[in-house]
């Protein structure tokens, strides 16, 4: 898993093939605010399982967007980093991604 510095994200904020995969709680979405990002879901690092494990179908119903191969770069944060290493160790066990990068600590502005 790759490790990318805050300033290398927000350069992508405006890359509309780069995910940006918040796994905060909706609650901490509402006190602190979300990237303002082309491409962005909030999925809790709990159901990111549950959730990248749907089918292609299921997905797109779910989130009004393709889900992301393999292949598909995303980037996972959250407010310390804890919760999106444990983001992408159920990436790396779905093998729904090879293509992921982490943020230790990542600014919303």
């Amino acid at each position: 898993m790759a490790q990318i510095s805050a300033a290398e994200a927000h350069a992508q904020v405006g890359n509309e093939s780069v995910l940006f995969l918040d796994v905060r709680r909706p609650d901490e979405l509402e006190a602190i605010g979300k990237v303002s990002a082309k491409k962005y879901l909030n999925i809790i690092h709990t159901n990111v399982s549950a959730e990248f494990g749907k089918a292609d179908d299921d997905f797109k119903v779910a989130y009004a967007m393709d889900k992301p191969g393999v292949e598909d770069e995303i980037i996972v944060y959250c407010k310390a980093g804890g919760r999106s290493a444990m983001a992408q160790d159920r990436f790396i066990f779905l093998d729904a991604c090879r293509n992921f990068q982490f943020i230790y600590k990542f600014s919303i502005s």
